[in-house]
């Protein structure tokens, strides 16, 4: 019996969500992220998008394994072509590999003219993408402007 949601299915819900990137083939979630993987609300817990779309199509992830992003930078694709049940250790392999070269949230690759070394307040640093940066500026400063009228 499918779960219903503001009289939607979760496979409607979850088709409505994503948009296919012509350039790269990934299925692009829309809607509601955090740190770059896509979040939905199934039966009233959040769940990533990519491993509710795995579970839809390919079955449970097997036992000992996890999802890994192998075929794209993304983490809010919900492409099961682009994914692949690996061990958490060969995952946290790649990982550290693909976030040395691209931003995660926009694709942008990690570069002296892209990359700003910011300070944290524990005293540590942390590597933030200039072109992300610049559009959540600009969208800060748009919404700034919108109230003000």
């Amino acid at each position: 019996m499918p779960t219903y949601v503001n009289g939607q299915t979760l496979r409607e819900r979850l088709f409505s969500g994503l948009v296919i990137d012509p350039a790269t083939g990934c299925l692009l979630w829309t809607r509601t992220t955090t740190d770059g993987y896509g979040y939905i609300s199934v039966d009233g817990a959040m769940q990533r998008v990519h491993v509710v779309m795995w579970e839809m199509f390919e079955g449970p992830v097997p036992e000992g394994r996890e999802l890994d992003h192998c075929a794209c930078p993304y983490r809010h694709c919900a492409s099961i072509t682009h994914l692949e049940p690996v061990t958490h250790r060969e995952n946290m392999r790649r990982g550290k590999a693909a976030q040395s070269k691209v931003c995660l949230r926009c694709g942008t690759p990690y570069d002296k003219a892209n990359t700003a070394i910011r300070q944290k307040k524990s005293g540590g640093t942390q590597r933030q993408c200039r072109a992300c940066s610049r559009r959540h500026q600009r969208e800060y400063q748009q919404r700034r402007k919108q109230r003000q009228i």
